[in-house]
């Protein structure tokens, strides 16, 4: 699945780590019993003044301590407070760049803006994904056919690829080319739509194996590839008003899809995304007429060229 995705993107395009203290005392013995009472009362009352200042220079302490925790908390309170404060100011500020980045005013505007892969996003399976959910157009068929054009229209692409045949038609509006490249599983045709010429040669199947589209699709086990495949990242955009989804797969190729989950382009993620296709159509049914060369053109035959 995985190389098919690319296959599908290739061609449609042709990817944060205490100190202690201690006390000493004295003793001192006195000849008389007066002079021992008055050193007592002395002692008494330097013992009650020393307990009051004590008392005092406790709850001196126990105030100013008080004091400064509160002080200490009321400040660590705010600067929470703040620092909370900025940080919701700073995500709703993120929130509404995101939401504001991600509406547009056209298509135009989107693909050029270089926004595709760096937009908001969330990881979901890929069997949840529209990406893998379109993909299974091709389950069980035989070919591959799309109408694609660049989002300028400058240029435009109609391809379709059945087991081994191949058709491409290619327009570009600078120089107003129509280009055909047809396959037809024995020769290959290159022709111009304006002056109705072309030529042709005969081409070596072998190297035309990797564009057996019908082998591809028959070697792909749609339920196996989807369960093994990574996460697809999704977002939600707006375009013109309308409400779009655009899908990153593992293999960098980026999807968009309108309201309906119809798939309306297809990114590229280099040059950040800004080259992108519109898709006209895209499905597993191929006209069979495509692959007939068509009338009216003067072919010149290369091999019969070479042999002369």
């Amino acid at each position: 699945m995985k190389k098919f995705l690319s296959a599908i993107l290739a061609i449609s395009l042709c990817g944060f780590m205490l100190t202690a203290c201690g006390n000493d005392s004295a003793s001192k013995e006195d000849d008389t019993k007066a002079s021992v009472t008055e050193t007592v009362e002395e002692a008494e009352v330097t013992k009650a003044e020393t307990e009051a200042v004590e008392e005092e220079t406790e709850a001196e302490t126990e105030a100013e301590t008080e004091a400064e925790t509160e002080a200490e908390t009321e400040a660590e309170t705010e600067a929470e407070t703040e620092a909370e404060t900025e940080a919701e100011t700073e995500a709703e500020t993120e929130a509404e760049a995101v939401a504001a980045a991600a509406s547009y005013a056209d298509m135009a505007a989107f693909v050029t803006s270089g926004d595709a892969y760096n937009l908001e996003s969330e990881a979901i399976p890929a069997a949840d994904s529209l990406t893998y959910e379109w993909i299974r157009i091709f389950e069980g068929a035989e070919g591959l056919y799309c109408d694609i054009e660049y989002f300028d229209e400058s240029m435009s692409l109609i391809m379709g690829m059945a087991q081994d045949k191949i058709y491409m038609k290619m327009y570009e509006a600078a120089s107003d080319t129509n280009m055909t490249i047809l396959y037809d599983g024995e020769k290959m045709y290159m022709l111009n739509e304006a002056s109705k010429t072309g030529y042709s040669m005969t081409t070596d199947e072998s190297a035309m194996e990797d564009y057996d589209i019908g082998a591809m699709l028959g070697d792909i086990d749609f339920d196996a590839e989807t369960e093994k495949a990574q996460d697809v990242k999704v977002s939600k955009i707006e375009i013109g008003g309308e409400e779009y989804t655009f899908e990153v797969a593992d293999t960098e190729g980026g999807f968009l899809f309108d309201k309906d989950n119809n798939i309306i382009a297809i990114f590229s993620k280099e040059d950040n995304g800004k080259n992108a296709f519109m898709v006209n159509e895209f499905s597993g049914t191929v006209p069979a007429e495509i692959f007939e060369v068509p009338s009216g053109y003067e072919i010149v035959d290369m091999d019969a060229m070479m042999a002369e």
